[in-house]
């Protein structure tokens, strides 16, 4: 018979500043730095590239490398709910509810990928939080988009699709 394995051991690890315990919440200083940094990028998002996929912050200007379809918006719905930040939610979820188009061509190929889990996961997160029925809707939309993407023989999704249906 081989000896038993040693025991293991693992270091003691310090605790951390920003905790008042294992469990507890971040201190307010921590807090209020973090949500005054969400309201920083937040506006330089939306007076740079509203409605684009990403923000350039070097160039401060935006592109549209998913396919145009606001995924910065789509993706950080939930996060702004998280966060407390009701009126820019709320802005964001029209924005969205008006303005994004999943039936159309336009959008060329999309990564299968990123937008199921960035904007179908953003749509379906922020409806959960939220309760806001619109987004459930537009989640239904997007999912019924992305769906050809499965059609396959495994049922594996094509890396990229269109949103276009004839």
């Amino acid at each position: 018979r081989p000896p038993p394995p040693p025991s293991a051991s693992f270091p003691s690890v310090p605790p951390n500043p920003f905790l008042r315990s294992p469990y507890a919440s971040p201190v307010p200083s921590r807090l209020t730095s973090i949500k005054s940094g969400m309201s920083h990028v937040w506006s330089g998002h939306k007076s740079t590239s509203w409605g684009m996929d990403e923000t350039r912050p070097t160039s401060g200007t935006g592109n549209n490398r998913w396919g145009g379809i606001a995924m910065t918006i789509l993706d950080t719905l939930d996060t702004l709910w998280i966060m407390g930040f009701r009126e820019e939610f709320e802005e964001a979820a029209s924005y969205v509810v008006s303005s994004v188009d999943f039936s159309d061509g336009s959008h060329g190929a999309v990564s299968t990928f990123e937008t199921t889990i960035r904007a179908l996961g953003g749509l379906v997160s922020a409806y959960e939080l939220s309760g806001d029925s619109r987004l459930l809707t537009k989640a239904a939309e997007l999912g019924d988009a992305l769906l050809p993407a499965f059609g396959t023989k495994t049922k594996c999704a094509t890396p990229r699709t269109t949103f276009f249906r004839e």
